[in-house]
């Protein structure tokens, strides 16, 4: 996972921390049961970080050349643009936010495209609607977008999507949704335990195609209605 997909990563140290949060009591009165469960983890961490990076500090070797010589460009660019300003892999160049991370770079440029863009048409307010490609993924100058099929159609982010395909107002309705499942939860069950399904979901679809698909969305709705009734 952390390989693959950090957004995954980090959506689920935010669940653990949520789920030790609220379960503390429950792990230490089984307290055999929680040290069989770490033990098994701590096996299973190691063993699958060898078979993924061959190591244990956690490196891995570029599989494509193309790649590399992005990250080496772009890290060239850094040190010699004065306006270059890094902080952790970001720095900001031409009024973008970029990084050094040829992916994270890759969808840094695509989201604030979309902004800019919406800008530029005077549609930020009702964005693009839902009959065509958002424009920036058709963009010549950066063909990549497109995936190597050719088929990729998706900003790999929840609410940039959300924001394209119908503006600012249609931000502030979901956001609105989800303001209302909360405090929906909170008057029926009366803690915030929601936010262990609804933080680390909502931030990994804000890095990853998640809600850009079918499956995700189908599983995550379908749960989050079962769970305002029943509780988490």
């Amino acid at each position: 996972m952390l390989f693959n997909s950090r957004g995954s990563i980090i959506s689920l140290i935010i669940f653990a921390i949520y789920f030790l949060r609220y379960e503390y009591k429950m792990l230490i009165k089984n307290k055999l049961f929680t040290l069989v469960v770490l033990l098994a983890s701590v096996a299973v961490f190691f063993g699958s970080t060898y078979r993924v990076y061959g190591n244990f500090d956690f490196y891995k070797e570029p599989e494509s050349f193309q790649v590399e010589n992005i990250t080496e460009a772009v890290k060239g660019i850094t040190k010699n643009k004065d306006t270059a300003k890094v902080f952790l892999s970001f720095y900001i160049q031409d009024g973008y936010l970029m990084s050094w991370d040829p992916t994270t770079d890759w969808r840094l440029d695509i989201w604030q495209d979309v902004f800019y863009d919406l800008k530029e048409k005077n549609r930020l307010l009702t964005g693009y609607g839902y009959k065509e490609i958002i424009p920036v993924m058709l963009d010549p100058t950066a063909p990549g977008r497109l995936g190597r099929d050719g088929l990729n159609e998706n900003v790999h982010n929840y609410f940039v999507n959300i924001l394209a395909r119908g503006g600012l107002l249609q931000v502030f309705m979901f956001l609105f949704l989800y303001l209302s499942i909360i405090k929906f939860y909170k008057k029926r069950h009366n803690d915030y335990k929601i936010f262990m399904l609804l933080i680390p979901v909502l931030i990994l679809s804000s890095l990853d195609v998640t809600m850009e698909g079918v499956q995700f969305p189908f599983i995550f709705f379908t749960y989050l209605g079962y769970s305002l009734r029943e509780g988490i």
